[in-house]
């Protein structure tokens, strides 16, 4: 039995809320404004440095004031969340790689990452060679399972409950950008290996999610319309 729920937004359209009280909430990007029920709980935002620059982003991190933000990445400008006090975590990319290789191999991150991206689809070592000397560095898994990952290592004793994340690429819910397929892709790849003794803590309102990520949905008593 676990002994408390962690629930994890996504930014993807069509999701319902789950029908719980969790202790705790991790949401990527702009996602965080489906956390505006929970704002009694802890809220932690996980956003890339260069989302953060956006608008329509850091505006939503702002109306939530999470008491946590993670920004991954090594080129962004905190000016525009500096007007709230919260605590800022900014995560290089070693540091975001090393957090990924304690649930997976590091050699996966970067297999995924190469023989996806359409730029270096050349599955050979002429590929990967051309693809690390002209020094590009694997990112890994996208925000809202970086942000899963998060929620499963800081709550060894927690339930996860998912919603708005979809192990493909597309649109958000906020109607701006979208999530390309090949990151979908490596998303659904690497969570693929994710070991059974971290995917059996998770759960989720979001059908395709179940199927292609093999994790049990909720009970349909415990969600109810976004």
């Amino acid at each position: 039995m676990y002994e408390y729920d962690v629930l994890v937004f996504g930014s993807k359209p069509g999701s319902i809320a789950p029908n719980i009280m969790p202790k705790k909430v991790y949401a990527a990007n702009a996602a965080i404004l489906r956390a505006k029920k929970y704002i009694e709980t802890e809220i932690v935002s996980i956003v890339g440095g260069s989302e953060l620059q956006k608008n329509h982003v850091h505006e939503a991190i702002l109306e939530i004031n999470p008491s946590r933000i993670i920004v991954r990445g090594k080129k962004f400008d905190l000016e525009c969340i500096t007007k709230i006090d919260t605590d800022i975590v900014k995560v290089n990319w070693i540091e975001q790689y090393k957090f990924q290789t304690k649930f997976f191999n590091p050699l996966s991150i970067w297999h995924s990452e190469i023989k996806n991206k359409t730029k270096y689809k050349l599955r050979s070592l002429y590929g990967y060679m051309k693809y690390i000397f002209r020094n590009k560095r694997p990112q890994g898994l996208s925000n809202g399972l970086y942000a899963i990952l998060l929620a499963i290592d800081e709550n060894p004793n927690a339930r996860i409950v998912v919603s708005g994340i979809g192990l493909s690429g597309g649109g958000h819910f906020y109607g701006i950008g979208k999530m390309t397929g090949y990151r979908g892709q490596i998303d659904r790849e690497l969570f693929s290996m994710l070991e059974d003794k971290f995917k059996s803590r998770i759960v989720t309102v979001d059908e395709d999610f179940a199927k292609y990520g093999n994790v049990d949905l909720l009970d349909l008593d415990y969600v109810c319309n976004a």
